[in-house]
């Protein structure tokens, strides 16, 4: 055997070792991608419904700060005066209607609180069971504003619903208190 011969057996050699590790290296490049793509689909889906759901929880905080700012500005700012009740629900609705979201819609709730009692406007649904009966504010120069807003009347989607991350009867829960200095505060 010459050195011509034994470098053309060498060749094939070669040639047979790369294409049998070719096969192999597209194996394992498809247990990879079988591995990966399910783990990166759910990534996906947690990013589409996460996002969403951290931007109208901020929206919510904001509606909640804002309406209780709004409303501490009002002298006197009085629970039964439609008036008044019409300030802070325009505020609600102008922070929350970027989302879809109205005072109006199912699935939120207004209540806004004085010394002299508690009123619920919205979703009549959830005001048997979140609206309070009494108020727990005790000065005469606070306020009190909480927003419920159930997830499933939200527009964020609920794609992790099956994998066990499910929005379903969840609920965000937003109170923020102002205080008026214009009224002066009981001295009782």
């Amino acid at each position: 055997m010459n050195l011509n011969d034994q470098l053309e057996s060498c060749a094939t050699l070669l040639t047979l070792g790369s294409d049998r590790s070719r096969r192999l290296r597209r194996g394992i490049q498809s247990l990879e991608a079988v591995l990966a793509i399910p783990v990166l689909l759910i990534a996906m889906f947690a990013f589409f419904q996460f996002g969403p759901l951290v931007t109208v929880q901020q929206a919510v905080t904001q509606a909640t700060i804002e309406t209780a700012r709004e409303i501490s500005k009002v002298h006197k700012f009085d629970l039964s005066d439609s008036a008044d009740l019409a300030v802070a629900e325009n505020v609600v609705n102008e922070v929350l209607g970027v989302h879809g979201i109205q005072v109006g819609n199912s699935g939120l709730l207004v209540i806004l609180e004085d010394i002299s009692g508690v009123k619920c406007l919205g979703d009549a649904l959830l005001e048997p069971t979140h609206c309070p009966a009494s108020t727990s504010v005790t000065d005469a120069a606070e306020y009190k504003v909480t927003l419920i807003l159930r997830l499933e009347n939200s527009p964020i989607p609920n794609v992790l619903g099956s994998y066990c991350v499910d929005l379903s009867n969840k609920y965000f829960q937003v109170t923020s208190v102002s205080r008026n200095y214009c009224v002066m505060p009981s001295t009782s």
